[in-house]
């Protein structure tokens, strides 16, 4: 394990109040994934995804071949700059949003008959299966 010396004019606690640092994942990002459940049942396929705060005409579901993409932007005007009701932001890092995940869908997934529902800060894709082809079978006749 290696130790890093810091001098007395060093504070070391400063990377983790540097805001444009994402401390979990050590990254710029600015930490807002989407989390997302995707399940299968005996009839269908299901996508929760944990969208908080957002309005539904902010989330765009699109379909490519078997790729299912869930987006959000999220886009705030305000002027960072502008004093507004006595109030002046010096730096306003919740005005927009941009998050987008992406899923490969297996071949039985009927991608045509997608229903969204979004409730709580949650959406949730319902994608219903195929209807299998019956396998090849000999019939006994009588």
């Amino acid at each position: 394990m290696a130790l890093t010396s810091f001098s007395a004019g060093q504070d070391a606690f400063a990377p983790f109040w540097n805001p444009t640092r994402d401390v979990a994942h050590g990254t710029g990002r600015s930490g807002r994934d989407m989390h997302l459940d995707v399940m299968e049942f005996e009839n269908t396929f299901e996508i929760r995804a944990d969208l908080p705060g957002m309005n539904k005409n902010d989330i765009q579901v699109h379909v490519d071949n078997d790729v299912v993409t869930v987006s959000v932007e999220k886009e705030d005007k305000r002027d960072e700059d502008k004093e507004e009701q006595g109030v002046r932001y010096h730096r306003m890092e919740r005005s927009s949003q941009f998050i987008r995940r992406t899923v490969r869908m297996p071949e039985t997934a009927n991608l045509d008959q997608i229903k969204a529902k979004y409730d709580n800060g949650v959406l949730q894709l319902n994608i219903p299966k195929k209807e299998e082809e019956r396998p090849w079978q000999r019939i006994n006749v009588q």
